[in-house]
């Protein structure tokens, strides 16, 4: 179940794909998962990365705070963010 889950079902650009609930992003050194949320005045980001046991969530209740966390995400956990900039 969850290698299905965590497959590619549709390519959505060439380094952003979804599955069954998750996005998956073409990262160094593995792929990882993603997922987000957005309402008036909240965001939500999460990435992990299955391979390496690795992941962050960010909650956010001011979408402007949520435009300047990226650095953040990447000095925490690293590698690389081609979702981040999609949604």
């Amino acid at each position: 179940m969850k290698e299905w889950m965590l497959s590619k079902h549709k390519t959505i650009t060439g380094k952003i794909s979804w599955s069954m609930g998750w996005g998956i992003q073409a990262t160094k050194p593995n792929s990882s998962i993603w997922h987000w949320g957005s309402n008036p005045g909240y965001r939500s980001y999460t990435v992990g990365y299955p391979e390496e046991d690795l992941g962050i969530v960010v909650l956010s209740n001011n979408e402007k705070l949520f435009e300047g966390i990226e650095p953040l995400i990447l000095h925490t956990i690293g590698g690389t963010l081609p979702s981040y900039h999609w949604f």
